[in-house]
């Protein structure tokens, strides 16, 4: 039996009518009995999720797949105040069909903020229920803001005792996800087993990789907030292009470019607020969490990033790198982030970012030093930078963006990035190796402050490098800290976490780092704890686990 479109739209005012005569706070009297056994798990693939917390709204996300020979499925969701989904706060219905992969998003409106909401999908017609969801609305007004920011999952490489452990905490507003959701790589452990190219390639990447259990119960109990890397779509990517797509065997950028964010707007709980001229869903976004915070989430990957100089992982004298017409995003995203933290009045003004937006490096040449005597010892004005993928790579990008930061009197800025697989906690001043403008004891010169969360499972210093954990990262460690004054925490083995709680007073970061990534049952510790107090622009170190180890 097939249900066409028009049949179920004309079947869901009575659909509709039947759920809200059961309402009202009470258990509906016609809900019909339903099962949430084994035939559900056929059906809700990928139980459910959600993200993009608002204090009103959040996006509710399932996938349910048509028994054979039909191509849609009619659903109705349900959001309650209970875990027994007897006080309904929000109802309605949704169809499920193959133009997005059989994934649903809807965006109820919530009678309150800072709540936690339980949420499910029917299938009525097959007499079957998702699993329970519990999510939570933003706050308006609150005294605490709690949430946990990782990056770059990878469930063909280890296990995932990272997500475990987030899926554990029930005091959450979000979990920020900042990037490298997936992988588009061959694997033999995932499909498809060859590079993500085809819109069919990332569906069935994301199918493969949201599988695990892990994956289900951290999407299932928090909401998410994510925004997407270069794995979401190729390795090494700018916006006309990327260092792991060959024309000539993968075809055309753009329609590669348009499959893998399409696929990413499908999987992803994502809130799409605006589209470029070809359709493409526009990834930058604010999301406002109340009295505490204001989240930007930017795109360094598609919006107006120039070309990767995928030939220099140092910047040792190539001056291509100081070119002040290199972008790493477009006017347009650059002004509308600059105004947005500029105009914002909440206490903190947080930047979830793909990578890492401070400097990281050596101090390169003083600045009364000749441009030959530079030239010749390879040492840069500014400082030589290290991971040149992140804003490093972007030197003049950067002095835009701090320059505006400093025109508008930005304060409490928070920038929480990914991709490095590293951990890092640091202050960010403009120019961070001249005493005159920065002092690393009081934090005078900084512009704010930034954590850089360690990867959920992706390979950090031990697996690129063949070191056992703890041993020769040691000495890198500690050479990166002397040599950067503004870096207060370096770690370059460990996977897990941040867990980040902001007051009016204070913002505090917890880095949490699993024992064995490679065990699914691996315990975690505590490692490190810094704060900063609201208008200081600066971290400090609060805690520190020598058994985790940091270079300290």
């Amino acid at each position: 039996m097939t249900t066409t479109r028009r049949e179920f739209l004309q079947g869901s005012g009575a659909l509709a009518a039947g759920l809200a005569a059961g309402c009202s706070g009470a258990q509906r009297s016609d809900a019909p009995a339903m099962r949430a056994a084994d035939p559900a798990a056929a059906v809700f693939t990928h139980a459910l999720a959600s993200g993009d917390p608002l204090p009103d709204r959040v996006i509710l996300w399932t996938r349910a797949l048509p028994p054979a020979g039909q191509d849609s499925l009619a659903l109705r969701y349900l959001v309650a105040r209970d875990e027994q989904m007897q006080d309904i706060v929000a109802e309605g219905v949704a169809l499920a069909t193959a133009e997005t992969d059989y994934t649903v998003k809807v965006d109820p409106l919530l009678p309150s903020a800072d709540t936690v909401y339980w949420y499910r999908f029917e299938a009525p017609e097959l007499n079957l229920l998702s699993p329970l969801g519990r999510t939570r609305t933003a706050p308006l007004q609150a005294e605490k803001l709690r949430f946990v920011a990782t990056t770059c999952t990878n469930p063909a490489a280890a296990a995932l005792p990272t997500l475990s452990h987030i899926a554990a905490l029930d005091d959450l507003h979000f979990v920020l996800h900042l990037g490298d959701y997936i992988y588009e790589f061959g694997s033999s452990a995932y499909a498809p087993d060859h590079a993500c190219v085809s819109l069919a390639d990332y569906r069935m990447r994301y199918a493969s990789w949201r599988a695990p259990q892990p994956q289900i119960e951290a999407h299932r109990l928090h909401p998410w907030v994510v925004i997407y890397d270069d794995g979401e779509l190729a390795n090494g990517n700018w916006t006309e292009g990327a260092e792991a797509h060959d024309p000539a065997t993968q075809g055309d950028w753009r329609e590669r470019r348009a499959a893998a964010v399409r696929a990413f707007e499908e999987w992803v709980p994502i809130r799409v607020e605006a589209r470029y001229a070809d359709g493409r869903a526009r990834v930058y976004r604010k999301l406002p969490l109340g009295n505490l915070a204001d989240l930007l989430l930017v795109d360094i990957r598609l919006d107006g990033r120039d070309a990767f100089l995928s030939d220099h992982y140092v910047t040792f004298n190539v001056p291509e790198y100081d070119d002040p017409d290199r972008h790493i995003m477009s006017t347009a995203q650059m002004d509308w982030l600059t105004t947005e933290l500029g105009q914002s009045t909440a206490v903190w003004k947080l930047m979830g970012n793909q990578a890492m937006l401070g400097h990281w490096g050596g101090p390169g040449a003083p600045r009364d030093v000749p441009p030959q005597i530079r030239q010749a010892l390879a040492l840069r004005e500014g400082g030589n930078e290290l991971y040149v993928n992140g804003w490093s790579g972007f030197p003049a990008e950067r002095r835009r963006l701090y320059a505006a930061l400093e025109t508008a009197g930005v304060d409490n800025l928070l920038v929480c990035s990914g991709d490095t697989h590293f951990s890092f906690a640091m202050d960010l001043p403009p120019d961070p190796f001249n005493p005159a403008a920065y002092d690393p004891v009081t934090g005078r010169g900084s512009l704010g402050i930034e954590f850089v969360t360690p990867s959920v499972n992706s390979e950090a210093f031990p697996e690129e490098f063949g070191y056992a954990p703890r041993t020769a990262s040691l000495p890198v460690e500690a050479a990166s800290l002397l040599g950067n004054p503004h870096h207060k925490y370096t770690e370059l083995d460990s996977k897990g976490y941040c867990l980040i709680t902001l007051t009016a007073q204070q913002a505090r970061c917890e880095y949490w780092f699993v024992d064995d990534v490679y065990d699914e049952s691996s315990g975690q510790t505590l490692a490190a704890v810094f704060e900063s107090a609201a208008g200081s622009r600066r971290v400090e170190l609060r805690m520190i686990d020598p058994t985790a180890g940091s270079g300290l």
